[in-house]
């Protein structure tokens, strides 16, 4: 059928008396014909399965856009051509989050047929992070960077670890890291604070929302320019109301729970260890 004020169309088609199969892509079929491959739901089970110990996890099957989305989402100067043809040849994604004592430990994982394509991906984010050392390690970055937010995230890559695994069928590099309370910590820092000379003398650490930062958007091409935290957050909210994403109401009561939630998992999950 077609779609209002568009020349795009949507296909469906009745699976069962309770069951309906819908997309915009021109043909409809090639989704009917995936989903009878044999040992689908086996997949799918075998990788809830690994992850059914971590209290948060997600997996994800992807076709070939997610590096190419990824690239039209980075900043020019970190966008990387061979990491995007890399993921793009990844079939499965997975991630889990666990707590261990005052940190959350992460694991993302990406599986692929070629060997060649994990060997290269595995290469590829090693570099990522012997470089990053590298960069916090440079004298400059040393007199700009604030010594406890260089000193977080130098934690943040020194936990990292990056592995490949043979599973057989399918070859997989896998990605660990920790998130630490003094990373948290460090974000915040920096979140709040105008990273200068004149704001380090009057603000060092302290959280303010008043703040003058600039925000620029992919997709219409404009900048939007604020002075505190606070009306990035209600423009967000108008924005989310005016898409028709959210009633007024819903967006206001996300705000007192997103809140309540950040303050709960800040004082229960990231405490000193005794």
């Amino acid at each position: 059928m077609p779609v209002s004020g568009s020349a795009q169309k949507i296909s469906f088609t009745f699976l069962r008396n309770n069951r309906i199969a819908l997309t915009d892509d021109a043909d409809l079929g090639i989704y009917l014909g995936a989903s009878k491959r044999r040992g689908g739901v086996a997949e799918w089970r075998s990788r809830f399965e690994r992850l059914a110990g971590s209290p948060v996890f997600a997996v994800i099957r992807q076709d070939a856009a997610a590096g190419a989305a990824l690239a039209a989402q980075a900043p020019g100067g970190l966008r990387s051509t061979q990491l995007s043809s890399l993921l793009d040849q990844l079939q499965w994604i997975t991630l889990a989050g666990k707590p261990e004592n005052d940190r959350l430990r992460v694991v993302a994982e990406g599986e692929c047929p070629a060997e060649a394509t994990a060997r290269q991906l595995a290469d590829l984010l090693n570099g990522v992070v012997t470089l990053a050392e590298t960069g916090l390690n440079d004298a400059k970055t040393r007199q700009q960077l604030d010594p406890a937010t260089r000193e977080a995230y130098l934690e943040l890559l020194k936990s990292t670890d990056v592995s490949k695994i043979d599973r057989g069928d399918t070859k997989s590099v896998r990605l660990v890291f920790e998130i630490t309370p003094k990373f948290l910590e460090s974000e915040n820092v920096y979140t709040h604070c105008v990273w200068n000379r004149a704001s380090r003398r009057s603000c060092p650490h302290a959280p303010t929302p008043n703040l003058q930062f600039s925000v620029d958007s992919l997709v219409t091409h404009t900048t939007h320019n604020f002075t505190r935290t606070t009306d990035l957050m209600h423009e967000v909210e108008d924005a989310r109301i005016y898409a028709g994403f959210h009633y007024h109401h819903s967006v206001i009561q996300g705000r007192v729970l997103g809140i309540k939630v950040g303050h709960q998992l800040m004082h229960r999950s990231f405490t000193p260890v005794r």
